[in-house]
This record gives structure tokens, sequence and C-alpha cells, in this order.
């Protein structure tokens, strides 16, 4: 009976993950969807793996819907070539209506692989 109930729990833990982010798209928050002047987004490459933001841990998705104001994010990167040992952790200050993007850079110039990741705001350069 036990094993039932936790195989349940799992599952639905799964669906809910999915769920959350079903339509590409996190909400950092819950209710109704909000007009896109109240919220900020978001978003990334695939090689890019969002982990936490402002605590919370986010299910694999390639954008985020969230409230203006301070957020921390941490992110750490993987490809077929490279997979970060340690996450990096961004601070940035979203303004409500506007889009972001985590960019990153790769240097394997030398036997080291170096990587880093920043937020830019890509709001008039994509509409």
């Amino acid at each position: 009976m036990k094993v039932r109930t936790v195989l349940y729990v799992i599952i639905l833990s799964v669906l809910l993950i999915l769920w959350g982010c079903g339509s590409g798209t996190f909400r950092m928050y819950s209710g109704p969807r909000l007009p896109k002047n109240q919220v900020t987004f978001l978003q990334w490459d695939s090689v890019i793996n969002v982990i936490l933001v402002d605590g919370k841990l986010i299910p694999r998705c390639s954008r985020m819907e969230l409230f203006p104001g301070d957020h921390n994010v941490q992110v750490g990167y993987s490809s077929s070539e490279f997979r970060s040992r340690r996450d990096r952790l961004i601070h940035f200050t979203a303004e409500a209506g506007h889009k972001y993007r985590i960019t990153h850079t790769i240097d394997s110039s030398s036997e080291l692989v170096h990587w880093n990741a920043w937020i830019v705001d890509i709001t008039y350069k994509e509409d």
C-alpha cells in the first residue's frame, strides 16, 4: 500500500512540474496570467540550466514570467562538450514589461574550460 502511495506522489510531482512549464513559460506567481506590461520575461538557450530563482527550484524550461524587481538567478551550463562544475549566481533588477535573456560565453583556449553568464535586457532588440 505504501509503495503505491509513493508511486502516485512521484507521478503527481512530475506532472505538476511538466504542467508548470507546459506552455514553455514558467510563471513565478500563482493566479491568472497578468498583462505583459505588469510582468517581466526571462529566457535562455537550452545549454543554460536555470536551477533557482530567488531560492525557488525551477522546472526545465526556456522562458519564465516573473514580477518586476530584484532577483537572484542560479544557473549552470550543460552541452554535449562541456558541463559546468560550478553554478553562477546572477543578480539583476527587472523592469515591468521588459524582456531579458541569460547570455553566456565559453573559453576553451586552455586545458581548462571557463564559462560565464549574465543577463541582458533585450526588450527593444527582438520586437
